[in-house]
């Protein structure tokens, strides 16, 4: 992600007269495609969507200075459902450490928050990868804890259900996804909706001042 935004800046600073084109794809129509894209694919959809949507809403900022400021808000409207990113992570969107921050930072405590994980009530916003990985350990612990009464032919099924929970998957994003016989298929579908369903819906909440859709 710190890559789509990357991307974007360069986007921002570049002739304002070449608009960026409409999306060819929404990104949250991506998450039927879940079990068929790879992970590359989801990726560099997601990324152009991105690019497309920021570069729209923050290239007709008339400087530089402005423009990264609308960087920055637009992310956080983006991806900052909480409220606490906006009071943790600095104001130098060209930073890592603060992209880190509002994005996978956001992210992480999400999941730490939903999940009432020991992470939520202590979170690391200083280092916004380690808190999703910190967040996303201690997710995996509690849900393999409590699986561990299934019966050896219902285990897959408890841990990929406790996936989909983990991440607040629709149940017919589940049903598309969750075999349990296939449990490193299923697990990379999960994982691909997911991205899908946080980073898309993400980009689709960047609103455009002028109420273009891109």
């Amino acid at each position: 992600m710190l890559g789509i935004v990357a991307s974007m800046v360069a986007g921002c600073a570049g002739d304002k007269a070449n608009k960026p084109p409409a999306a060819a794809v929404a990104p949250m129509s991506l998450l039927a495609q879940a079990p068929t894209l790879s992970d590359e694919e989801t990726l560099e959809f997601l990324k152009e969507a991105a690019v497309r949507k920021l570069t729209a809403i923050c290239q007709p900022r008339q400087t530089a200075m402005t423009q990264m400021a609308c960087v920055r808000e637009s992310l956080l409207q983006g991806f900052d459902s909480t409220g606490e990113a906006a009071k943790h992570c600095g104001v130098d969107i060209t930073a890592p450490g603060t992209l880190r921050c509002i994005i996978s930072g956001a992210i992480g405590y999400e999941i730490a928050l939903r999940a009432d994980l020991d992470a939520a009530r202590a979170y690391d916003w200083n280092d916004g990868r380690g808190g999703l990985r910190t967040a996303a350990r201690q997710l995996r612990d509690k849900i393999v804890e409590g699986c561990t009464g299934s019966t050896p032919s219902n285990l897959d099924a408890c841990v990929l259900s406790g996936v989909a929970d983990g991440f607040a998957l629709p149940e017919g994003q589940r049903e598309i996804c969750i075999k349990p016989d296939d449990r490193a298929w299923s697990f990379d579908c999960l994982l691909r909706s997911f991205m899908i369903q946080r980073i898309g819906g993400a980009i689709e909440k960047m609103t455009v001042e002028d109420d273009e859709q891109i």
